[in-house]
């Protein structure tokens, strides 16, 4: 570089250093940062040695809990990473299971915050049982460890947490080809105390969730004849059914899957109907106290088939339901998102993201704690390849979140990450947050809400 260009490069910087600096309080020199706005990655962090899809944040949004499983060939453990959501440092790692003889881990299945912030859950599998530990949320100190079932068949895996005021409650699966019920087992936060354990759930594909003192389970398959799919309220001091409804479909003999979110009167349903090689969404209420079923409606997304609604979610103030999926309209897979009113059903506004001409499937949803901004995330196909010698297509992904006025459905951002595919994603409840976990590549990133 020429003397001049030196002078001038100088000089640029001794200018641009000037325009960057301000004179703080007590004539201390500092630097002004940009302002950070909606929807700009404020961090990332990845675990560099397992693959998890489960997170939680505390109630006062100062940290989110990932949940992972390492199964190495000597020993395998479950695995809680906080990290503080300031900044994506880490607050604290505790594991359980990390010994030669817990070989047999290999699945973290769900993590959850306790309402008053004190303990954090984690539920999976270790040595071949059904297993639930819990840390406190502070240091990760271990609370206590309690196991359910046999490493046969019963009560295998955990795969889902649900909270009450005082218990927790555990969804659990046999092992693969196992005969016999599901389970789900309720234990003291606080001690771990086994309090009560159900087998009225099918050993299928089903679900938990908790909300308002009620607990509802839903079931697709694994019992004889109609319905198909249906829907179970239990009580939570006892683990007694309460009642049990169909899921509100036009066709539940068709009906693909399902999921639940709780409103304040109702629980409402989710799944897909095939119709041909598409899928048409339905999603439908239930009353809380006794199984009603309050309204039906139904959405042709013109979704591919099983790439259909994937995820429900409640606004706070149960106004309002929000489903999320894939829409297939002009050829191409789509994000697809859709807002209904609680009270009867109708469409209150779609819709779908058309950005480029690359594939995107959304999977999970969240709703902001005031009820503003609805969150979904999934995945983008960002290239592909023809491997000649296998003569297959290779096709590679990003993480794609999204978000989405609540009241009229608009777009506010959308914000892309590679590589993986959005397995979870949580709001935080206090400072405005969105966290997304990416299963198998096992990375959290945070955007500002």
């Amino acid at each position: 570089m020429g003397v001049g260009r030196m002078r001038f490069a100088a000089v640029l910087a001794a200018v641009m250093t000037v325009a960057l600096l301000a004179v703080a309080p007590g004539g201390v020199s500092a630097q002004r940062r940009p302002s950070v706005v909606r929807g700009d990655r404020l961090w990332s962090y990845t675990i560099p040695y397992s693959s998890g899809w489960s997170i939680a944040v505390s109630p006062d949004g100062r940290t989110v809990f990932e949940a992972t499983s390492v199964d190495w060939p000597r020993y395998s453990a479950l695995v809680v990473t906080a990290l503080d959501t300031s900044n994506g440092q880490v607050r604290w790692e505790s594991s359980f299971g990390h010994d030669r003889q817990s070989s047999g881990v290999g699945f973290a299945g769900d993590v959850a915050a306790s309402e008053d912030g004190r303990r954090v859950f984690v539920t999976g599998s270790s040595r071949f049982r059904m297993t639930t530990v819990a840390f406190a949320a502070e240091d990760g100190e271990r609370l206590w460890a309690a196991r359910y079932g046999s490493p046969k068949c019963d009560g295998s895996e955990g795969r889902m947490l649900a909270l009450g005021t005082s218990r927790i409650f555990v969804l659990g699966k046999s092992k693969e080809g196992c005969p016999g019920p599901g389970v789900i087992v309720a234990y003291s936060q606080s001690t771990g105390q086994r309090l009560w354990v159900s087998k009225t759930v099918p050993d299928s594909w089903n679900g938990l969730v908790s909300g308002g003192g009620g607990l509802f389970t839903w079931a697709l398959g694994g019992q004889p004849g109609p319905p198909a799919c249906y829907v179970q309220a239990l009580a939570q001091d006892t683990g007694d059914q309460i009642w049990s409804a169909p899921c509100p479909s036009l066709d539940g003999d068709t009906l693909r899957d399902a999921s639940l979110a709780v409103g304040p009167s109702n629980v409402f349903v989710r799944g897909n109907v095939s119709s041909g090689d598409a899928e048409v969404w339905e999603v439908g209420a239930l009353a809380r106290a006794d199984g009603t079923q309050a309204w039906l409606t139904t959405f042709d997304a013109g979704s591919p088939e099983w790439w259909g609604l994937q995820a429900l979610a409640a606004s706070p103030d149960g106004s309002r339901v929000f489903a999320t999926g894939t829409s297939n309209p002009d050829g191409i897979d789509r994000f697809q998102s859709v807002a209904f009113d609680a009270s009867d059903g109708h469409l209150l506004w779609a819709n779908t993201l058309r950005l480029d001409a690359r594939p995107s499937r959304s999977h999970v949803l969240a709703v902001s704690t005031d009820g503003a901004t609805v969150y979904a995330a999934g995945s983008v196909t960002t290239h592909c390849h023809y491997d000649d010698a296998n003569e297959e297509w290779y096709c590679y992904e990003a993480s794609r979140t999204v978000a989405y006025d609540a009241s009229t459905g608009s777009v506010l951002w959308v914000r892309d990450m590679r590589p993986g595919t959005a397995g979870e994603v949580a709001v935080d409840p206090a400072l405005n947050r969105v966290f997304v976990v990416f299963g198998g590549f096992d990375t959290v990133v945070a955007y500002k809400g």
